[in-house]
């Protein structure tokens, strides 16, 4: 029995030339955020379903009269094919045969990596590395700075959480007041923090306090 449209035009948009990049990004990113969480990856089905929210994680309705071990091997060997496409371009990886054995591949790494280096070095030019260090908890400041003046940004996955956040903060700050009142605000005691500094805010992880913190003061400031 062919597989319906559907399927296949799924799996031309999962697979084809100018789409496949993202949605193998998009798969390493789910299996990532995954492995942060639980450490072990998530089954095919549950990677799928992260992809295909609307359609319960399948490329579309099943062909009418279809038995069931047929769907079995269709979904089967359509997760399997496109990860084999995803496999081949150094996103994803898995050993055969293990479950939640699903791991991000080397190209992945390189790129967030890359990605941590720019994040965290834009950052240190806006806050200085050393409250760039701090706001991590990094035990050294100089270990921090030196490795990413090198390429070599290695952070851990609490780490890269928090760098995101005040780099994301950073932004809006920046934005509406301009660096040097951004600059001044990540230092000084907040009154919203208990008097803590957003940078100890955030090293202690209070983003949710600290997201508040920001609006209030840029709607006060709008407010004037």
């Amino acid at each position: 029995m062919p597989p319906p449209a559907s399927w296949k035009y799924q799996f031309e948009e999962f697979t084809g030339e100018g789409s496949a990049g993202e949605w193998a990004l998009a798969a390493a990113i789910v299996i990532a955020d995954v492995r942060a969480r639980t450490s072990h990856g998530p089954t095919f089905g549950e990677l799928f379903l992260q992809l295909l929210p609307d359609t319960n994680g399948l490329p579309g309705q099943f062909p009418d009269g279809m038995e069931y071990i047929e769907r079995r091997r269709a979904v089967s060997g359509f997760r399997l094919h496109t990860a084999i496409e995803w496999h081949r371009q150094g996103m994803v990886r898995w050993s055969t045969g293990v479950e939640r054995s699903l791991q991000v591949g080397r190209r992945f790494h390189m790129l967030s990596h890359t990605h941590q280096r720019t994040v965290f070095c834009e950052l240190s030019d806006a806050l200085g590395p050393t409250l760039v260090s701090a706001l991590l908890g990094a035990e050294s400041v100089r270990r921090q700075h030196n490795s990413a003046s090198h390429g070599g940004v290695r952070l851990t996955p609490v780490e890269w959480k928090r760098l995101k956040f005040a780099y994301a903060m950073w932004n809006l700050l920046e934005a509406s007041e301009g660096p040097d009142v951004a600059r001044r605000w990540f230092v000084g005691g907040n009154a919203r923090l208990g008097q803590s500094t957003p940078v100890m805010a955030i090293r202690n992880d209070r983003h949710v306090q600290v997201r508040s913190a920001i609006e209030s003061f840029i709607q006060d400031a709008v407010d004037e």
